[in-house]
């Protein structure tokens, strides 16, 4: 699945079983059951694979088209430091955040910030 809760309808079904998942409270965010943390910001992406109603969905999706964008580039670009200890679970999750390390306003790196 590509796109977050507002542009994609099966993510926004999905998104309510998802231990990592998107939260609206007067802005949108993205709310870790597992940690607690909450992320606000631009350029922000989670990346899941969860098992449900036996299939597997694997979701790449942003606060924003940023986000969304920075989990194409992780997953196509940067996938080794994403997928580093995955080791074949039922879940996973990876929330990132886009970076602009030669200062040219794209993205060209990701922070895994969990």
């Amino acid at each position: 699945l590509v796109g977050g809760p507002i542009t994609n309808t099966v993510s926004r079904d999905l998104n309510e079983k998802l231990k990592v998942n998107f939260d609206w409270d007067k802005t949108w965010k993205i709310v870790s059951e597992k940690t607690g943390k909450e992320y606000l910001g631009d350029n922000l992406g989670l990346i899941a694979k969860i098992r449900e109603n036996g299939h597997v969905w694997i979701l790449l999706s942003g606060l924003d088209f940023k986000g969304t964008k920075t989990c194409i580039i992780a997953i196509t670009q940067k996938y080794e430091k994403i997928l580093r200890d995955y080791e074949g679970r039922e879940e996973f999750y990876r929330v990132i955040r886009g970076l602009d390390r030669d200062g040219d306003g794209k993205t060209d790196d990701i922070e895994i910030l969990e």
